[in-house]
C-alpha cells in the first residue's frame, strides 16, 4: 500500500510539472468597417467676403476643411470652411457662385439602444446661452456686391385685365401685359447683364382716354444694363440704361457709371448720361446729368447690440426739360440699431434756373422702433418743394404740387396671432392751403388660432376739406405656398362740405383673389375687383384680371 501510494504521488508530481498545452484561442467576430454616409451640398448664399453652404457638422464638415466645388460637372475651385453650425457652414473662396456643388461624408452613427431622454431644463438653458452668445452682424440688403455670383435670376409674368364701366358707351378696356426681369447674369468673369422690361398692349379701349400711352403696343424699359462686378476686384462699372443705386435721388440713366471700393466700407464713383422721360421712360437727348457719388458704411458693436450706419451722397450738374439747368446735390443716411430701431432720411437740393424755396426739392424721414417684442411703432414724413419735378419717382405721371405728408402706425400683439393697430396720416397742400387728416384702428389675425385662416377689420375717419369715413373687412385662406384665397370688402362714405360740394357719395367695394402655385417656379392668379356707388347717376365699375408668372 505504501509503495502504491508513493507511485501515485510521483505520477501526480510529474503531471503537475509537465508543460501544459496552450488552449486554442476562440475565433473573434470581425468588426464591420464603419459605414460612411455621403451627401451632396451646394453654395446657398454669397457675399463679398464669404459664402454659406447647406452642410454642417451633422454632415461631417469641420473648420478648416476645403470643400471641392464643381459647376456643370467640372471642377470650379475650393472653399475653405471658417465657421460651422449643425446644418450650415461659412467658407471663403474665389469666383464662387450660388449653386456650386460639393460632396462630404461622415461616419454613420451607431443605432441607439432605446430612446434617449430629453435634455434637462438646465441643459436647454445652457444651449440657449450658447446660441445667444454667437456673434452676428447686420447686413445691407441693397449691397451691389452682396449678390455677386448669385447666378441667373429671372422672373416673367403674362397678364390680362379687362376694365368695366357701365357709364362708358364704348365698352370695356382690355389690356395685356408682359413683364420680364433678368438680374445679374454672368457672361464671363464678372461681366454681367441685367434687364427689366414691360410690354403693354391695349386690345380694346375708348377713343378718348386719359392714359399717356396713345399707341399700342408700348415698350417700357426700366433697365438694360451691361456691367462688371467681382467680389475680388474693387472696380464696379455699368453701361446702358442702368440704375444708379449708389447715387441717391437719381435712378434711371442712359449712360455709364463706375465706382471704386476702398476697403470694406467706402465707395466712390462718377456717372454721366442722358435722362429718359420720367413718365414714359422713352430716351431723350434734351436732358442729361453728370456728377460724382459716394457711399460710406460703418458697423459697431456685436450681437444684438450691433449697429450699422450707411451714408451716401451725390452731386452734379443736370439739364432737365421741366426745371432747366441746375446744380443738384443729395444726401441720405440710414441707421440700423440691433433689432429695435432703424431710421432713414434723405434731402434733395437744387439750385439754378428753377428752384424750390430754400433750394429744397424734396425731403423724407422714416423711423421704426420696437421698444418691446410685442409693440411696433413706425412714423414717416415727406416734403415736396418743387411743383414740377421727376427727380424722385420714375414713372410717376403727376408728382403734385408743394405739399407735406405724414404717417404714423403702431401695432400691439394682444395675444399670439392677434394684432391691434392704429394708423393715422395727414396731408397738406401749400398752394391750395387744403389739409386732410385720416386715422383709425384695425384688428388683424394673420393666423387665426394658428390655422390657415386670416381675418382683418379696420375703420378710418377723415376730417379736413373732404369729410368722410371708410371701413374694411378681409378674409383669407392659405394652404402653405400652394394655394391662397383673399377677399376684401370696403365701404367708402364722403360727406358734402363747403369745399367739396357735390362730392357726397357712398360706395361699396369688393375684391377677390385666388392664387395657385403648383410648383416653386410657377404661379397663377385671378383677381376680381368692383365698386358700386349709391345713386342712379353713378354706374358700377370694376375689373377682371388673370396672371401667370414664374421665377427661376
Amino acid at each position: 500500500m505504501r509503495v502504491h501510494a508513493l507511485v501515485v504521488c510521483l505520477l501526480a508530481t510529474a503531471a503537475m510539472g509537465a508543460p501544459k498545452k496552450a488552449p486554442r484561442p476562440r475565433p473573434q467576430a470581425k468588426k464591420p468597417p464603419p459605414k460612411v454616409v455621403s451627401s451632396s451640398g451646394q453654395v446657398t448664399w454669397l457675399g463679398a467676403e464669404f459664402a454659406f453652404v447647406d452642410r454642417g457638422t451633422a454632415d461631417g464638415v469641420t473648420v478648416g476643411k476645403q470643400l471641392l466645388l464643381s459647376r456643370g460637372g467640372r471642377s470650379s475651385g475650393t472653399c475653405t470652411v471658417q465657421a460651422v453650425a449643425e446644418h450650415s457652414s461659412r467658407c471663403t473662396g474665389v469666383n464662387l457662385r450660388v449653386g456650386d456643388r460639393f460632396s462630404v461624408s461622415r461616419a454613420a452613427e451607431p443605432v441607439a439602444d432605446g430612446v434617449k431622454p430629453l435634455p434637462t431644463e438646465a441643459e436647454v438653458r445652457r444651449r440657449g446661452a450658447l446660441v445667444e452668445a454667437q456673434p452676428w452682424s447686420l447686413r445691407r440688403y441693397d449691397d451691389a456686391t452682396g449678390a455677386l455670383g448669385a447666378g441667373l435670376h429671372a422672373e416673367a409674368a403674362l397678364s390680362h385685365t379687362t376694365f368695366f364701366n357701365q357709364a362708358s358707351q364704348r365698352g370695356p378696356t382690355g389690356q395685356q401685359r408682359v413683364d420680364v426681369i433678368v438680374s445679374d447674369v454672368e457672361i464671363w468673369r464678372g461681366l454681367r447683364a441685367s434687364a427689366d422690361l414691360t410690354v403693354l398692349n391695349f386690345s380694346q379701349r375708348p377713343d378718348v382716354t386719359r392714359t399717356l400711352y396713345t399707341q399700342t403696343p408700348v415698350l417700357l424699359v426700366r433697365q438694360l444694363e451691361l456691367g462688371f462686378r467681382r467680389a475680388d476686384f474693387p472696380v464696379t462699372a455699368a453701361l446702358g440704361r442702368t440704375w444708379l443705386s449708389t447715387g441717391p435721388g437719381l435712378l434711371v440713366l442712359d449712360g455709364a457709371h463706375a465706382s471704386y471700393r476702398i476697403g470694406k466700407g467706402v465707395e466712390v464713383g462718377a456717372f454721366a448720361g442722358l435722362l429718359p422721360d420720367g413718365a414714359r421712360l422713352t430716351p431723350s437727348v434734351s436732358q442729361f446729368s453728370a456728377g460724382a457719388f459716394t457711399r460710406v458704411q460703418l458697423a459697431t458693436g456685436e450681437g444684438a447690440s450691433s449697429s450699422l450706419i450707411q451714408l451716401s451722397g451725390r452731386a452734379g450738374y443736370a439739364l432737365r426739360d421741366t426745371v432747366g439747368s441746375r446744380f443738384e446735390a443729395v444726401v441720405a443716411g440710414g441707421l440700423w440699431s440691433g433689432t429695435s430701431f432703424d431710421a432713414h432720411a434723405s434731402l434733395e437740393l437744387g439750385f439754378g434756373t428753377t428752384q424750390a424755396p430754400g433750394g429744397v426739392d424734396a425731403a423724407r424721414i422714416d423711423l421704426g422702433w420696437r421698444p418691446i417684442e410685442k409693440l411696433h411703432l413706425m412714423a414717416s414724413g415727406r416734403y415736396r418743394g418743387l411743383p414740377v419735378s421727376g427727380l424722385t419717382e420714375v414713372g410717376l405721371v403727376s408728382p403734385g404740387l408743394r405739399a407735406m405728408h405724414g404717417d404714423v402706425f403702431g401695432s400691439y400683439e394682444v395675444s399670439p396671432g392677434l394684432l391691434l393697430g392704429l394708423r393715422a396720416g395727414v396731408a397738406s397742400d401749400f398752394f391750395s392751403t387744403l389739409t386732410q387728416v385720416r386715422g383709425g384702428p384695425e384688428l388683424i389675425a394673420p393666423s387665426l388660432f394658428g390655422g390657415p385662416v386670416s381675418l382683418g377689420v379696420g375703420y378710418a375717419e377723415e376730417v379736413g376739406w373732404l369729410r368722410g369715413r371708410s371701413a374694411w373687412f378681409s378674409f383669407g385662406v392659405t394652404a402653405g405656398s400652394f394655394f391662397r384665397v383673399v377677399s376684401r370688402t370696403s365701404l367708402f362714405h364722403q360727406q358734402a362740405t363747403t369745399e367739396a360740394a357735390g362730392l357726397e357719395s357712398a360706395e361699396l367695394g369688393q375684391s377677390f383673389a385666388v392664387e395657385v402655385a403648383p410648383w416653386r417656379f410657377l404661379r397663377a392668379r385671378v383677381v376680381v375687383m368692383g365698386r358700386q356707388t349709391a345713386g342712379e347717376r353713378f354706374a358700377p365699375f370694376g375689373s377682371l384680371g388673370g396672371q401667370i408668372s414664374g421665377a427661376f
